[in-house]
Formats: structure tokens, C-alpha cells, sequence
């Protein structure tokens, strides 16, 4: 009960705010502002499968319009998949949390561009106050009620997946053509250890149970559950499990007090590149977090996505995949990826994984 007052005190107030920042920073675009040939992405979100979804837009803005700079604004934690592996020309790194002096400071340091980009649905105070001192000719965005975006993507891409709106936004900065293949980084020094480390005898399924916040993770005992069906239901595969470092130590445990020689996992997995190479050796992923879904896809593993039942997020970032499945669990109030309908699970995990032959893996 009180979580819920919470809840709805904390959307109360930042409706205010907003509404705030809209009658303070709002303020249509100036075309004189600006100078062409160069477009700033606002990635501060800090997302790593978002980042994934849209990696492709780098190669299609520059294919199209040859001598274009294309330029991202992140925190300092993904810089370097952008700058290393995505193409970005110049990053901009910005705190998750920047306060009103740094953004200021920020669009004095981007200088004159054509065109900034921001992708979130809808802007609070902070993202106003940054559009107003930006010197841009244009705004694209998804939030349509402001001045401030003059190329207005929301209403136009309402329904759609978020690669489709990337689409959507390429096509209005003059790509008439492209490929939405993601682009998924390889660093060799994590890719050699885990090919070393890696088993070849039989086919692995890798296996995350662990995503972003309570509601999306799998308790052990469930990871247990969801481990057994896969042993049973697919008998001629391995399961790797896959973990950030905040559940290492619990997978360890989980596979040491399993002795059974068709679980395991990597030990010395510390990097979501480490994630990434151990995706790159399986045969298949199955996934309750969104980052290693769009890293499957990127790969062309086939992908049982296990969401919440939130149609626009599964909407916005399902996986986009010729053999991809997706579970949603039963709870809504509040969600839990633990209350997954465990018999329908058991009877499509077989038949998604006969789907799964044949199907031409990315070795790159």
C-alpha cells in the first residue's frame, strides 16, 4: 500500500516538473541556430541492449550522406562501446545524473550541429533545459507536444519496434535504403578466453536469469526449475548460465551444488563482453533480460524471450528474430518473472528449440 502511494506521489511530482520545464525551456527551433552535417544522439540512458538496437544507424546515415559527423552524448560507462565499435565519430561522455551546469556546459561544447536527437518518449525538465541551450537546426524525437522537436517521430511511430522508429528517424535525416542488422562488439582478448574455455562435445543453450531490477530476476529456486525443464525437456543440449557480477558468486553455487556435468558456467565472466563471447559459442539463448536478448539477435542465436506482461516494452523491445519465442508471466501487481506459466513453458521449450535447426549463425 504505501509503495503505492509512493509511486503515485513520485508521478505526481514529476508530471509538475515537466510541466515545469515546459513552460520555462520550451521553446520552438530556430533553423538559424544550427549548421548541417553533423547529428548528436542523446544515449545518456546508459543502456547497453538499447545502444545494441540501434547500432546499425551509424553505417546508414553515413552510407547515404557521405561526410556526415555523427556524434553520441553517454555516460562514461558506454563510451567506450560507441566510440570503440559502434562508429560514433566524437562521444560526448555525461553523468546518468547531470546537473543544470554540466548540460549547459555540454551544449556549449557540442557547438553548432544539424540536427540532436532524443529518443525518450518523454522529456523531463533536465532534457528541455539541455534543448534550450543546444545551437541545433532541428530536434528529432518521439515526444511530440514540444516545441522544441520540430521532426516529430512520436504519433508517426506509435506501435512500432524501436528499430522501426530508428528507421522512421533515418529516413527523416535522408536515408532512403539501409540494413537494421544490430552490431554487436567482439573483443578478441574475451572472445579467446572463452573459445578456450568453452565445451564442444554438445550443443549449449546459455541461460540469464537475472535482469534489471526485483521484478526481473529469477530466484534461485526458479533458475533451478527453469534449468531442470531444459535438461529434461532437450536432453542433447548443455546450459551455461550467464551473470553479472552482483550474482556470481549465486551461480557458482547453484552449478557446484548441481553436479551434473551439463551445467556450468564461465568463472572469470566480469565484462559484458565476456556475456557476449559466451553468447557468440552457444547454440541459443533463453533470457529475462532485454540486453542479452538484442545481443542473441545481433548473433542470429534464436532467442525464448521470458518477459513481464508489459505490452509496450515487449512491444518497443521484443526480439526480433526468425526463431525467436516469448513467455510472458502471469503477476501484474506488482510484475514478477517468477510467476512464468511453468506448463507452457515445459511443452514450447522442445518445440522452439526443432525450430532452431538449420538456422545460419553470425560467426563475426
Amino acid at each position: 500500500m504505501m509503495k503505492a502511494i509512493s509511486h503515485a506521489l513520485q508521478h505526481r511530482r514529476d508530471l509538475w516538473r515537466r510541466q515545469l520545464g515546459i513552460w520555462l525551456f520550451d521553446q520552438p527551433v530556430r533553423a538559424s541556430r544550427g549548421t548541417p552535417g553533423r547529428v548528436v544522439l542523446v544515449r545518456w540512458d546508459a543502456k547497453f541492449g538499447d545502444a545494441i538496437v540501434s547500432s546499425w544507424i551509424f553505417d546508414a546515415l553515413r552510407q547515404a550522406r557521405p561526410g556526415i559527423q555523427v556524434d553520441v552524448i553517454t555516460t562514461p560507462a558506454m563510451a567506450w562501446l560507441f566510440r570503440d565499435h559502434l562508429g560514433a565519430d566524437h562521444v560526448y561522455e555525461c553523468p546518468k545524473r547531470a546537473g543544470y551546469r554540466q548540460l549547459a556546459t555540454l551544449a556549449r561544447d557540442l557547438g553548432s550541429i544539424e540536427c540532436l536527437v532524443h529518443f525518450s518518449k518523454q522529456l523531463k525538465m533536465k532534457d528541455l533545459f539541455f534543448l534550450s541551450k543546444v545551437r541545433t537546426q532541428h530536434v528529432a524525437g518521439l515526444d511530440d507536444h514540444l516545441q522544441a522537436i520540430d521532426i516529430k517521430l512520436g504519433k508517426r511511430c506509435q506501435g512500432m519496434h524501436f528499430v522501426d522508429k530508428f528507421r522512421q528517424l533515418a529516413v527523416a535525416l535522408g536515408v532512403t535504403a539501409c540494413t537494421t542488422d544490430y552490431r554487436v562488439p567482439c573483443l578478441p582478448t574475451h572472445e579467446q578466453a572463452v573459445t578456450a574455455f568453452w565445451p564442444t562435445h554438445r550443443p549449449v543453450i546459455a541461460v540469464n536469469g537475472y535482469g534489471s531490477g526485483k521484478s526481473r530476476r529469477l530466484t534461485r529456486e526458479n533458475l533451478q526449475r527453469l534449468i531442470d525443464l531444459i535438461l529434461t525437456q532437450i536432453p542433447e543440449v548443455d546450459c551455461c548460465l550467464l551473470f553479472a557480477p552482483d550474482s556470481r558468486d549465486e551461480v557458482l553455487s547453484l552449478v557446484a551444488d548441481a553436479h551434473n556435468s551439463r551445467l556450468f558456467c564461465y568463472p572469470d565472466s566480469q565484462h559484458i563482453a565476456d556475456a557476449i563471447a559466451q553468447i557468440r559459442q552457444a547454440k541459443a539463448l533463453i533470457s529475462v533480460d532485454t540486453a542479452t536478448v538484442h545481443i542473441g539477435v545481433g548473433l542470429n542465436k534464436p532467442v525464448f524471450g521470458l518477459y513481464n506482461p508489459d505490452t509496450e516494452n515487449l512491444q518497443d523491445w521484443g526480439p526480433r528474430h526468425a526463431a525467436a519465442e516469448v513467455l510472458i508471466s502471469q503477476a501484474t501487481e506488482p510484475q514478477d518473472i517468477n510467476t512464468l506459466p511453468w506448463d507452457e513453458l515445459a511443452q514450447r521449450l522442445p518445440l522452439w528449440w526443432q525450430r532452431t535447426t538449420g538456422i545460419d549463425e553470425k560467426t563475426a
